[in-house]
């Protein structure tokens, strides 16, 4: 990897835990049809523990 790649890595695991938070939301939202479920509520709970998770990511120390 460059150096230009090495220090995206960081940006690249928030962005991802950011877009996923995104999508188990709208899959609840549009009625759980893309996420396999096994209670009504799991992709909310889902798109809650990545946003928690993405919090964790950017705090500063």
């Amino acid at each position: 990897m460059t150096e230009e790649e090495l220090q995206a890595v960081p940006f690249a695991g928030k962005m991802m835990t950011y877009i996923m938070a995104l999508r188990f939301l709208a899959d609840f939202l549009r009625g759980n049809t893309y996420y396999h479920i096994t209670y009504p509520e799991q992709n909310k709970v889902r798109a809650r523990n990545q946003l928690y998770l993405l919090n964790i990511l950017t705090e500063t120390v």
